[in-house]
């Protein structure tokens, strides 16, 4: 994975939606990880977007959602590299 020069995190529901309690949110680690990469002309930028996850009292823990806006990504359970702007791959941006 790049470097990214943004991350953004996706914040988890308040509360836990298996048995309604609250979650310990300063508890909560990175669950997952995506990368949007925008290719301009000259140049890449690499923002990250991660999902957090946390347990409460229920034995599943709990995820956030990536938004369903994130570039590249129609259902929660896509790669994790996304390209935005005229590249569609990797190979585009290395020969660019």
């Amino acid at each position: 994975m790049a470097e990214p020069i943004q991350t953004i995190d996706h914040p988890l529901p308040r509360q836990c939606a298996r048995c309604c309690g609250p979650l310990p949110l300063a508890q909560a680690v990175v669950a997952e990880r995506r990368q949007v990469i925008d290719v301009p002309v000259s140049a890449f930028d690499v923002v990250e977007h991660r999902t957090l996850a946390v347990t409460a009292v229920a034995v599943k823990p709990t995820l956030a959602a990536f938004p369903p806006t994130l570039p590249g990504w129609r259902s929660q359970r896509r790669p994790m590299l996304s390209f935005i702007g005229t590249a569609r791959s990797l190979e585009d941006v290395i020969e660019a």
